[in-house]
């Protein structure tokens, strides 16, 4: 019920940005897009697919621009088995730190947070005339997530780029997976 309540807050303050944004910064939002690849046992067998939202707030500073931002997020990892899957439902809060001002823009971003890890497994008829068992387990599980990203400004409001993140998860078994996608950004 808290994660719905802050996804609520989240959207309102991404909806109602215009209205109150500051002549120095700029309110801005961002989608992406990766594949998930496991780097440990407990984040997958293959790779996975996932997507996040990204609201945030730029402001310059002296060389860069610093843009505290919140990650809504969904991770599905690859599991090898029809019979088996596992997803991660995710909310962090961090900073990206924007170098340069032309039409290429590296990024550096740390996020922490917290995340809803789910599993589940079909346990097909073991004898004629029993129905399948489907086995469901979640747990909550620290995230902290490093990485780097590379945009290209098409224009002054709207970027598209690539991205690269490290996740670790805290919770017993979980693991860590590596994130490489594309990425959307839109500054209002």
């Amino acid at each position: 019920m808290k994660s719905i309540r802050f996804l609520v807050a989240a959207l309102a303050v991404g909806f109602a940005a215009p209205a109150f944004a500051q002549q120095d910064g700029a309110f801005q939002a961002a989608v992406d897009l990766h594949p998930v690849i496991p780097l440990s046992d407990g984040a997958g067998e293959g790779v996975g697919f996932g997507f996040d939202v990204r609201p945030g707030y730029a402001m310059k500073m002296e060389g860069f621009s610093l843009v505290p931002e919140a990650v809504i997020g969904w991770n599905s990892f690859a599991t090898g088995s029809d019979l088996a899957s596992a997803s991660l439902f995710r909310i962090l809060g961090g900073a990206r730190a924007v170098f340069g001002e032309g039409q290429v823009l590296p990024a550096a971003y740390a996020h922490v947070g917290f995340g809803s890890y789910s599993a589940s497994v079909e346990i097909p008829p073991l004898f004629p005339g029993m129905q399948t068992v489907t086995v469901d387990a979640s747990k909550s599980t620290a995230i902290v997530e490093l990485g780097g990203a590379l945009d290209y400004a098409l224009n002054q409001n709207f970027t598209l780029g690539a991205h690269a993140g490290l996740n670790f998860m805290t919770a017993s078994g979980a693991g860590s997976y590596l994130t490489l996608g594309a990425q959307a950004g839109y500054r209002f």
